[in-house]
């Protein structure tokens, strides 16, 4: 909000230093970029959390998942609980 209004009293008083302008325009463009990038990696996060648990919950899927909280060091394979589910 700070920003836009700099860039907004900059080009209405129309008698500020171009550096003054030039500075008020990248901070602008600084602030898109970053906003850009938060709405692309949250939508990111949730399509690989949902490829993630959708692949956990698929029978047939072959993939080893190894625990990261120190419950065991065994790893679960995914998929039937067939022979060889639990190694």
């Amino acid at each position: 909000m700070g920003d836009t209004l700099n860039l907004l009293g900059c080009l209405m008083t129309g008698d500020q230093l171009p550096s003054q302008s030039y500075t008020a325009t990248y901070f602008m463009v600084v602030d898109m970029a970053m906003i850009f990038q938060y709405v692309y990696y949250t939508l990111r996060s949730r399509e690989a959390l949902g490829l993630i648990t959708a692949d956990m919950r698929d029978p047939d899927n072959d993939v080893c998942y190894v625990r990261l909280d120190g419950g065991g060091d065994d790893a679960v394979r995914g998929g039937g609980g067939g022979e060889g589910a639990r190694r």
